[in-house]
Parts: C-alpha cells; sequence; structure tokens
C-alpha cells in the first residue's frame, strides 16, 4: 500500500513553511505544482496541510512525549509524523490513516516505520485523553499564544477565538464599480457561487473555479475579507486622503472606489504610501490599469514620511503591520514562525506609525488606526499609548456606533468606542479599527 496524495500534499508544504520561512498559500501552491492531484486529493490535502501548518508546535510537543529522541528525527520524518498526528487529532481521520502515516513516514526513511507505527497507534489510542490535557492541544495552538488569548479574553471567548481559527476561512470580495455591469453572472457562470451582502460585498463560494477569472486577475473584483472592507468603510471621505503601509492597494482602491459612489463628481484624491518599492510599483499600475488616476503611490519610509513634505490630509488611514492573530485560518505558519516578543516589537512598530502619521492629519481632521489583529497589545494599547504622546495630544477619540458596521459583523464595538472584529465560524477574521479626531 502507497501513501496517498493528499498525505504527499501536505507533508511538502509543511516541509516548504519550516525549511523555507514560506507562507502557507505559497507552500501549498508548490505542492499542488509538483504533481498532477485530482479534486479530492487537492481538497484535502490542502485541508490537512493548513492544519499541520497550524498545529506544528502542539503536535511537535505531543509526539516529543512519545518518542525517546525527538530530537535526533530526521527533520522530514518529523514533518511526517506531525501530518499523521495531525490527521489522528485534528481531522475526521479514516481508520487507515495510521497505516497511511507509515507509508508517509516510510517514503522518507524507510528505518522509520516501526517508530512510526507505535508513536501514531499510541496517540489514535489517547486521543481524547490528549485533547483534554490542555487548550493548547485541544486547537493545535502554541502554547503561548493559547495562554495569551485565555489572559485577554476568557477561556470561553478564547475557545470561541482558536476554534474559529482552525475552520476554512470564508473568500470575501469587493466589487469596484468600474467592473462591467453582468460580473455576478459572469462569476456564476464560471462555477462559482456568489451571495450578494451589498454595498458591493459578496461571498465567493467555490472560490478555486473563479481563482483565475478575469473579473479576479484584474482586480476588477478585490479579494478582501468583510473586516478589511469594514475598517476602510469607517475611514471619512474627505478631499485629500493618505494611506499609511498600503501595500499591494487593496484598501486604497475600495477607499477610493467609495468616494466615487458617494462623491460621484471626483473631488478626493488620495496617496498611498508603503515601503516596498515592488509592492507599490504594482499597486500603481494596476490602478493605472482600472482607471483610478486619484490614487498616487509612493515608496516611502512610513516612520518618517519625507516624501510627502509638510503637506497635510483631511484623513490619514494608518493600515499597521501587525502580527495578524485575526487571520490564522488563511495564515496559519504565523502560528509556526510567530514568537512571543513578535508582539512588542510590532506594536512599537505601529505606535512609531502612528505618532508620525498624526503630523500628517489636518486641523478637524480624522486619524484611522486598523489592524488585523485580536492582540490588545497591539491594538488598545497602542491607542493609549498614541494618545498619551506628544503627537496624541490634541485627537480625541470619534467614536465608532454599531449602526456604521455590517449586519454580518454585528456588536462588535468595545466600550471605549473602537471596532474589535473576532473571527467567526462563516463569518470575517478578527480586525480592529480606531478612529481619532484632530481637534
Amino acid at each position: 500500500m502507497g501513501v496517498t496524495p493528499s498525505r504527499v500534499i501536505a507533508r511538502k508544504a509543511l516541509s516548504d513553511v519550516r525549511a523555507n520561512g514560506a507562507y502557507t498559500a505559497q507552500a501549498v501552491s508548490r505542492a499542488l505544482d509538483s504533481g498532477e492531484y485530482s479534486a479530492q486529493d487537492v481538497g484535502y490535502g490542502s485541508r490537512l496541510a493548513h492544519m499541520s501548518i497550524g498545529s506544528y508546535h502542539a503536535v511537535s510537543n505531543i509526539l516529543s512525549q512519545y518518542l525517546d529522541k525527538p530530537h535526533k528525527l530526521p527533520p522530514l520524518a518529523h514533518d511526517a509524523l506531525v501530518v499523521s498526528a495531525t490527521e489522528l487529532l485534528y481531522l475526521d481521520a479514516p481508520d487507515h490513516a495510521v497505516d497511511q502515516g507509515v507509508e508517509l513516514a516510510k517514503a522518507s526513511y524507510p528505518r522509520l516505520a516501526g517508530v512510526a507505527n507505535a508513536v501514531l497507534r499510541k496517540i489514535a489510542g489517547s486521543r481524547e485523553e490528549i485533547l483534554r490535557s490542555s487548550p493548547a492541544f485541544e486547537y493545535g495552538f502554541p502554547g503561548w499564544l493559547a495562554d495569551q488569548l485565555i489572559g485577554e479574553y476568557g477561556e470561553k471567548i478564547a475557545r470561541h477565538i482558536m476554534s474559529a481559527s482552525n475552520e476554512q476561512a470564508p473568500i470575501f470580495g469587493y466589487v469596484l464599480s468600474v467592473a462591467p455591469d453582468d460580473w455576478e453572472a459572469q462569476l456564476t457562470d464560471a462555477g462559482a457561487n456568489i451571495t450578494n451582502l451589498g454595498n458591493q460585498s459578496i461571498i465567493i463560494g467555490n472560490t478555486q473555479a473563479v481563482r483565475t477569472h478575469p473579473l479576479i486577475a484584474s482586480r476588477a473584483t478585490l479579494i478582501a475579507d468583510i473586516g478589511a472592507q469594514t475598517a476602510i468603510s469607517l475611514a471619512p471621505i474627505g478631499s485629500r486622503m493618505l494611506e499609511v503601509a498600503s501595500g499591494r492597494g487593496t484598501k486604497s482602491l475600495m477607499w477610493a472606489d467609495r468616494a466615487r459612489l458617494s462623491e460621484p463628481d471626483g473631488i478626493a484624491s488620495f496617496v498611498g504610501i508603503d515601503n516596498v518599492a515592488h509592492k507599490v510599483e504594482r499597486a500603481a499600475e494596476e490602478a493605472r490599469i482600472l482607471g483610478y488616476d486619484e490614487i498616487t503611490y509612493t515608496v516611502d519610509d512610513a516612520t518618517q514620511l519625507a516624501v510627502t513634505g509638510g503637506e497635510k490630509f483631511d484623513v490619514v488611514f494608518v493600515d499597521a503591520p501587525c502580527s495578524g492573530l485575526g487571520t490564522l485560518r488563511r495564515h496559519a505558519d504565523k502560528r509556526m514562525t510567530l514568537e512571543p516578543g513578535d508582539i512588542d516589537d510590532l506594536a512599537m512598530l505601529s505606535l512609531s506609525l502612528l505618532r508620525n502619521a498624526a503630523r500628517k492629519v489636518a486641523k478637524d481632521g480624522t486619524l484611522v488606526y486598523a489592524t488585523c489583529t485580536i492582540s490588545r497589545r497591539e491594538n488598545d494599547s497602542v491607542i493609549s499609548e498614541f494618545l498619551a504622546s506628544p503627537e496624541g495630544a490634541d485627537f480625541q477619540i470619534d467614536r465608532i456606533n454599531n449602526t456604521e458596521l455590517p449586519a454580518l459583523i454585528g456588536d462588535a464595538v468595545t466600550p471605549e468606542g473602537f471596532v474589535q472584529m473576532l473571527p467567526q465560524p462563516g463569518g470575517g477574521d478578527g480586525h480592529f479599527v480606531a478612529r481619532l479626531k484632530r481637534a
């Protein structure tokens, strides 16, 4: 009996993340490119890969309890055992999963077949006991991260977050107003299932069928989580707007499009800055092709904002780089690569960006701070530290109301007037938004 392709896909993707620092989507794509696979193998292999990558630290700790010398295990053999143990612990594993795990280990190191058989059978027999032993093991989370979530949100909500982070993420889209009128028919005819949420927002089911569709490839339909769409919808429309850390320009495009829809005369203009040149070049080219000439992209150091000189803006949107803890179901590699100290480092960077961006806000202007994390150190604490800084002295919280949020988001406004979305099964990712007004 040989190992099934789906397990090979998962092992290759996990090894790529571990050895090369690849992102999950990148690693899975490369694993799929390595052979011809059926739709069933692609589906199960991708799912197993995501869960194996996300659960890597938890499963490695579990394996260490059943191996005499885990540190001496060859890396590929360890990866194979992680994939197989993940399947036994966290997926609806078939009866032959242990045998498949042995075959997967043998594919790289035939002499380890006996060890793999013994270890995997012990894990299969102790599954319930293992999962009950800690929340980290129950949800396949690094211990430090499970502890942090429980400390910040309490055990009940933390369990909800971790459970949702193991779900398959829905794919949301934003349809730009420049898209053809028959955009929905085009996507539907190509095999997608479209749920129209209104306000240009959609859910795209069966995304694989339209992954390379011209509407998506051209970015006339943007792939953007409902939380990211909500964050940009909470930013006012002025005559001059600035996005800090604009990346590929997804939020800038949505912001400019909302301005067109609310101000048809086209009085708004936008500047997007980022310190990664190839992202800026790509964003500028896509905006030009789509016809959004009101957006200008510039390479700039957001901790200095030198290129924009002394110009002030009505609205400044800081799309802060963060740990991405609200997007773990899409980026399983973060659970594998993120370290506890990274949270503080990212919070310090975000505070620096916010303090520098504040200098660009005109009198009576608005400063919006947004992240895709649920870490309070990167969210509430950054805002508190900013308001206590010299740059934040003349800013006040512009409270957000639940009526400003789409129905799918629900009640996400905090007592302080911020928005803290949490990952929801079938819903959006975890995003944070604070809106501040300059006196």
